[in-house]
């Protein structure tokens, strides 16, 4: 029994639409504080890309922070700064 044309092409189909799925949250890691930069996904953001709860204080190197992610990863907004429990 042949294959159904129809299922090959929805399943390329949800491939590619699965693909173009932008996460609303991001896990970023602190690269400096002053200027703030943090890498997000492997590439660093700085002033230009980023904005932060003004209830985030006291950022190091090194910390992880949880950016809420805007314009489709062009943009992100530091929610706040996550620890290990």
């Amino acid at each position: 029994m042949q294959d159904n044309p129809f299922a090959s092409m929805l399943e390329i189909v949800k491939a590619a639409v699965q693909e173009q799925i932008v996460p609303a949250f991001r896990i970023g890691e602190v690269i400096s504080t002053s200027p703030l930069k943090i890498d997000v996904a492997g590439t660093p953001q700085d002033r230009d890309t980023l904005q932060k709860n003004a209830k985030v204080e006291s950022l190091s190197a090194g910390d992880r922070v949880l950016l809420a992610c805007l314009d489709g990863d062009q943009r992100f907004i530091v929610l706040c700064k996550v620890v290990d429990v």
